[in-house]
């Protein structure tokens, strides 16, 4: 089996962070090398003890940098937010790319979480009362909102 490449963002943060660690910790996945998105010095240094390679981009408005990273790479793991369409969408399309040039499959885990749904105040967005079920289709508000 050739060595799988693993992309990762969120790294430094608490479910991104958790991943990786659960990645390091599997001594099958450790063999794979792992980059991981950072936007700071400081979240470098977080990570330089790590059997990984941080690499510096601008932010996740940085589609065309993102497809291009995710066409080095065979798994993307982006755990930096939920709720930016262009990032995934960067993503799948590097993906893609890989997938074409190498004719081996490739995986995305988008990460998602309650942030998805919560209200916006500071941005003047998805100001609502919405209380949520665990009967509500969820997908289907997601996209309604994904309209507005």
């Amino acid at each position: 089996m050739e060595t799988q490449r693993i992309l990762i963002t969120g790294a430094t943060g608490y479910v991104g962070g958790s991943v990786l660690t659960t990645i390091l910790a599997n001594p099958f996945l450790v063999k794979f090398p792992i980059t991981a998105l950072v936007r700071t010095q400081a979240q470098a240094s977080t990570l330089s003890s790590l059997p990984m390679t941080p690499l510096f981009f601008k932010n996740l408005d940085d589609t065309d940098f993102l497809t291009e990273v995710a066409s080095a790479h065979d798994i993307v793991i982006h755990t930096a937010n939920g709720y930016h369409v262009p990032s995934a969408q960067a993503f799948i399309r590097g993906l893609a790319q890989r997938k074409w040039k190498t004719r081996r499959e490739v995986h995305y885990i988008h990460n998602s979480g309650s942030s998805n749904f919560r209200d916006r105040p500071v941005s003047k967005a998805y100001i609502e009362t919405k209380v949520f079920s665990d009967k509500d289709d969820v997908y289907v508000y997601e996209k309604m909102r994904e309209k507005n």
